[in-house]
C-alpha cells in the first residue's frame, strides 16, 4: 500500500479513536471515560511506523491497567497529601517499568491523572483498560492489513548502572519539582503528560536529546491549541465537546506532522483541557509551558553532566561508602566453648608465679584465668557452667562437683593436691634417676648371691651398698684398677 495513503487512515484513526472516548463520556455521562493519554497511546500505536516503547502488547495491557487501578485505589482509599500521593504513584511506575525491564511510559500518566483529577469511581480503570485494548486491536489489524508494517522490540541490552542511576535522578529530580508545583499551586507544571514527557526525556536514545527545542516547542503548542479549542468552541460559542475534541486531536497530529515529530506526549496535552474546571483553563497553557522549559533545562544539564562523568563518579562514591561501612560485632566467649586440651604445657603452671591456682589454657583472647578467679565468677552467672581441669590427679573430686559446689576453697584445695602431687611425682622422678646410676654389676652380683648362704648373702650386700656409696671413684679408675677387680671376682668365684 502507498504510505500517503497508510498514513492518512492512521491520522484519521487516530482522530477517531479520541472522538469516540469523548462521545462515550458524553453518553454516559461519565467524565472518567475521558483518558487524555489515549491519544497519546494511538499517536504512538498508529502514527509512528516503530512504536517508541519497549512492550509487546500483553505488556502493554497489563501495565495501563495495574497503573490506572493504582492510581484510583490511591485516590479514593490513601489519605496522604497530594504531592506525597504523586510522587509515591512516580516512583512505582518507575521502579515497575525497570523491573519489567520495559519503557511503556504512558503508565505514569494512567497511575497520576486521578489523582490530579481526584477521581472516585471505578469507572475510570475500567475506561483505561477498554480503551487500550481498542488501541492493541487496531494495532494488529493495521498490521495484519499491511497498513501499518510491522515491527520487533528492540533487543538492546540494558546498561543496568546507567540505568539504576538515570531512575535515581528522576525520582529526585520529579520529587523536587513537585514538591515546588503543590507548594506554589501551579499544579500543570506536573500534569501527567509532562511527567511523561521528562521520563521520555531521560532515556538513553530518546530523540528529545537531539533536538530538545523542537520538541519543547511542539509540545508547548499542542497544549496551547488544545486550551484554545476548549475556549473557543466549548466556553465562547457553546459547541458541544465532541466536534471540540476531534478538532483539538486534529490540530495536534497537524504539528506533530508539521514538525515531523511524533512525540506522544504532546498529543496528550491538547486533550487534557476537556476534562478540567473552566477556571484552570487560563493558567493551563502557561504553567504547562514552565513545566516544560523545566523538565528540558534539567533533563540537558543532566546529559552534559553525564558526559563529564559525574553522576557515574557519585554513584562511585557513594557505593563505595556504603560498602566500607562494616559493623563489627564482638565475639562473645561462651564459657562452655572452652575446649579441653592434653598439652601439659599450657594446663599448669608453677606454683611460684601464681600462688598454686592452675591456670586454664586455650581462652579465646589469649589472657591465662586463675580456675579460682574464673570458675568462680562465671558460676555465679551461669549454673550450666561444666569444664573439665587437665592435670589433676585421679583421686581428685571431678570439675563437675567443683561447679556444683562453687566454692572456691575447695578449688584452692585441689589445686594444692595438684601441686603436692607434682612435686611428690618429681621427686619420685630423681630418685629412679640415681638408681639407674648403679653399676652394671648388681645383677651379676645377684646371681652370684644366690650361692653363698644367707650370712654371706648379707656381708656381700653390705659390700654392695658401700660400693655403691662411691660411684665417682669407679669412674676415675683407670683400666689397671678394673683388672685387679677382676682378678679378686675370680678368686672370689673359686672360694
Amino acid at each position: 500500500m502507498n504510505r500517503q495513503v497508510s498514513l492518512v487512515i492512521r491520522y484519521i484513526l487516530s482522530v477517531v479513536l479520541v472522538t469516540a472516548m469523548v462521545s462515550a463520556a458524553v453518553i454516559f455521562n461519565e467524565q472518567e471515560i475521558i483518558f487524555p493519554e489515549i491519544a497519546a497511546l494511538a499517536v504512538g500505536a498508529f502514527i509512528a511506523d516503530k512504536m517508541p516503547w519497549k512492550v509487546n502488547r500483553t505488556g502493554m495491557f497489563i501495565l495501563m491497567t495495574l497503573s490506572s487501578w493504582m492510581g484510583y485505589a490511591m485516590s479514593v482509599y490513601l489519605t496522604v497529601p497530594l504531592f506525597v500521593k504523586i510522587v509515591i504513584a512516580f516512583a512505582v511506575c518507575i521502579i515497575a517499568l525497570s523491573y519489567a525491564r520495559s519503557t511503556m511510559l504512558p503508565m505514569i500518566s494512567a497511575a497520576v491523572l486521578p489523582l490530579l483529577t481526584n477521581v472516585q469511581s471505578m469507572v475510570y480503570p475500567f475506561s483505561v483498560m477498554l480503551l487500550t485494548a481498542c488501541v492493541i486491536v487496531i494495532r494488529l489489524i493495521l498490521q495484519k492489513t499491511g497498513v501499518l508494517p510491522k515491527t520487533e522490540l528492540s533487543d538492546e541490552k540494558p546498561d543496568t548502572k546507567a540505568d539504576l542511576i538515570r531512575r535515581i535522578w528522576l525520582i529526585t529530580i520529579f520529587t523536587a519539582v513537585a514538591a515546588a508545583a503543590v507548594c506554589s499551586g501551579m499544579i500543570f507544571i506536573i500534569a501527567p503528560p509532562l511527567a511523561v514527557f521528562f521520563a521520555e526525556a531521560a532515556e538513553r536514545n530518546s530523540p528529545v536529546k537531539k533536538d530538545p527545542f523542537r520538541f519543547f516547542l511542539c509540545t508547548i503548542l499542542c497544549a496551547f491549541a488544545g486550551t484554545a479549542t476548549r475556549a473557543v468552541l466549548i466556553d465562547l460559542f457553546r459547541v458541544n465537546i465532541i466536534p471540540a475534541a476531534a478538532v483539538a486531536a486534529a490540530v495536534s497530529i497537524f504539528f506533530l506532522i508539521l514538525f515531523k515529530k511524533p512525540f506522544p506526549p504532546a498529543a496528550a496535552l491538547a486533550i487534557l483541557p476537556f476534562i478540567l474546571p473552566e477556571t484552570d483553563i487560563a493558567v493551563y497553557p502557561f504553567q504547562v509551558t514552565t513545566g516544560c522549559a523545566v523538565f528540558v533545562s534539567l533533563d540537558m544539564l543532566y546529559q552534559k553532566a553525564w558526559d563529564k562523568g559525574i553522576p557515574m563518579r557519585i554513584y562511585n562514591a557513594v557505593a563505595s561508602f556504603i560498602r566500607s561501612i562494616q559493623i563489627i560485632q564482638p565475639e562473645k566467649i561462651q564459657p562452655d566453648t572452652v575446649k579441653q586440651t592434653d598439652d601439659t604445657e599450657h594446663t599448669s603452671a608453677s606454683p611460684d608465679s601464681n600462688d598454686g591456682e592452675l591456670l586454664i589454657p586455650s581462652i579465646p583472647d589469649g589472657n591465662d584465668i586463675p580456675v579460682s578467679e574464673s570458675i568462680h565468677e562465671e558460676a555465679a552467672d551461669d549454673d550450666s557452667l561444666s569444664f573439665a581441669v587437665p592435670g589433676l590427679i585421679e583421686n581428685t573430686q571431678p570439675s563437675e562437683e567443683i561447679i556444683e559446689n562453687e566454692n572456691t576453697d575447695e578449688i584452692r584445695e585441689a589445686s594444692a593436691l595438684n601441686n603436692e602431687h607434682q612435686q611428690n611425682a618429681a621427686a619420685d622422678t630423681d630418685t629412679v634417676r640415681s638408681d639407674e646410676k648403679i653399676p652394671e654389676d648388681d645383677t651379676e652380683n645377684t646371681q652370684k648371691e644366690s650361692a653363698f648362704s644367707s650370712s654371706e648373702r648379707a656381708v656381700m650386700g653390705m659390700f654392695d651398698r658401700v660400693k655403691a656409696m662411691f660411684p665417682q671413684k669407679k669412674k676415675a679408675s683407670s683400666d689397671k684398677p678394673k683388672e685387679r677387680s677382676g682378678v679378686s671376682n675370680n678368686v672370689r668365684t673359686r672360694l
